[in-house]
């Protein structure tokens, strides 16, 4: 699946319709807004506000844990100033700080906890 994705932004790359960074930093601008791409999911950062479609069953998609196949907007965020994505979570950071969503297997959404968060959460910096 995933290679399937990178060939996608590598094609729409070579077309002109995106910027694709081929280093692997996570991140692609297009003319809508800016893309944070995990293994099964994309988040679109258009303006200030955030979009996610494709697979939800860790919570990645930012509103429950079914599968989004159109942009749904992910509600209760601030003004979103920059996104990145891993394999199965969000992170958006806005002015103030920055929430995460979805897997958390690990620790990875910075929460004090190792529950899914289906929602965005702020993280909690010290």
């Amino acid at each position: 699946m995933r290679s399937v994705a990178v060939g996608l932004l590598v094609a729409l790359g070579a077309c002109g319709l995106i910027d694709f960074d081929p280093i692997g930093t996570g991140s692609v601008s297009g003319e809508r807004g800016k893309l944070a791409v995990g293994y099964g999911h994309v988040c679109e950062l258009r303006g200030t506000d955030v979009w996610c479609w494709g697979e939800g069953n860790g919570g990645q998609t930012g509103n429950d844990t079914q599968p989004k196949f159109v942009p749904t907007h992910v509600l209760g965020l601030p003004p979103v100033t920059q996104i990145a994505a891993g394999a199965a979570h969000t992170c958006p950071v806005f002015a103030s700080g920055m929430y995460c969503w979805g897997d958390n297997d690990y620790g990875q959404l910075g929460i004090g906890e190792q529950a899914i968060a289906v929602r965005p959460v702020v993280v909690p910096f010290p």
